[in-house]
This record gives structure tokens, C-alpha cells and sequence, in this order.
């Protein structure tokens, strides 16, 4: 097994994505991504944080709703692009891409966890049985190395 993981903690919204590739020499069999986001101290910047209350961790009074503002919090949400990202967003994003990806050859997937602070969905790919025109939506190739190269590339570390 092959294992790329890409770590962000920002903002409060920690983005934990792990790719477990089983493979046979240089042949892709099996993916199993996983999706793992955590909300540690989401409050709405405009001093009515999340939780009830009126105090807000972020100071800076510009009116904007703390989150994670980054050009793409992953490839999955390549959608929502130079934007702020919250749990309840990248929640969406994801039930959106659902819709698409369940009519694929070979997918399968799963929320382990949805509440406020966290939500973590995995997804399942046979490579035996998918297209490469549907891999390619996930980054994967059915040559092990080209999948390892393009995870690299974009700044996942592999094991």
C-alpha cells in the first residue's frame, strides 16, 4: 500500500486528505481516499460567534466570516475557488461532487462523521473498474507512478 497525505490547519479548519493506493507492480487496483475536516473555533466575524455568544477570537472587525481562504482547499473543491471555506461549505462541495461521482463505474463512498465540528467522508475506487476519463477527476492514473508523481506535484507527501 501506498499512503499520500496532505495536512492544512487554517484559520480554525484543519483539512486532513489521505490516499491509501493498493496497487500490483505499477498497476493501480484500489483508492481509498479519505476526507477529514475539523472546526476548532469557527465563530462568524462579525462579533455573534457560531457558538451564541458575542465574542469572536477574530479581531479584526473587517465584517467577514473567519474561515479558510485559500485559492483551494483541495483538488476535490476546485469549485469554490478564492473564497472563504467553512465546514458547512466544503460539506456541500463535497454532496455536490456525491451527485456526479455516484453514477461512476467503480465508486462508492461513505460519511463516517457530520456534525458542527467535523465532517470526514471516504470515498472507494476500483481502478479495475473506472475509466480513466472518471479517474482523472480524482488525480489518479492506473500507473502507480504517474498517480505517485501527480500527488507529489501537488504537494502530498507518499509513503
Amino acid at each position: 500500500t501506498l499512503t499520500c497525505t496532505d495536512n492544512t490547519d487554517s484559520n480554525g479548519l484543519k483539512s486532513e486528505i489521505t490516499y491509501d493506493i493498493e496497487y500490483q507492480n505499477d498497476d493501480v487496483k484500489f483508492v481509498k481516499i479519505t476526507y477529514d475536516y475539523s472546526n476548532n473555533s469557527q465563530t462568524d466575524g462579525v462579533g455573534t460567534g457560531t457558538d451564541g455568544t458575542t465574542e469572536d477570537t477574530n479581531n479584526d472587525n473587517n465584517g467577514i466570516i473567519d474561515g479558510q481562504v485559500e485559492e483551494k482547499a483541495d483538488d476535490l473543491i476546485d469549485g469554490v475557488t478564492d473564497t472563504i471555506l467553512d465546514l458547512s461549505g466544503i460539506r456541500e462541495s463535497h454532496e455536490n461532487r456525491l451527485n456526479t461521482y455516484q453514477d461512476y463505474d467503480g465508486f462508492s463512498s461513505h460519511v463516517d462523521t457530520n456534525n458542527d465540528e467535523r465532517y470526514k467522508v471516504v470515498y472507494e475506487i476500483d481502478v479495475t473498474k473506472m475509466d480513466q476519463a472518471n479517474l482523472a477527476n480524482f488525480n489518479i492514473d492506473k500507473s502507480l507512478e504517474t498517480t505517485r508523481s501527480t500527488f507529489e506535484d501537488q504537494g502530498l507527501t507518499c509513503k
